[in-house]
């Protein structure tokens, strides 16, 4: 399984957004998405990664 940080990454990646775009998307600060990508610890790992599913699901539609 990849690692939260690892899956937030590559979502950024294949959206082709800053980091200050997807922080507004997850409702997050930008600080606090970097330090995901770090590869600290976050608590809501679970709702991120819905999150991030649901957000990708959203854009396919289009």
């Amino acid at each position: 399984m990849e690692t939260l940080a690892e899956t937030v990454k590559a979502w950024r990646e294949r959206a082709d957004i800053s980091a200050r775009e997807a922080a507004e998307k997850l409702g997050m600060s930008r600080r606090t998405l970097e330090h995901i990508e770090q590869g600290r610890p976050y608590s809501n790992e679970r709702l991120l990664r819905l999150a991030i599913e649901a957000l990708e699901k959203k854009e396919e539609q289009k």
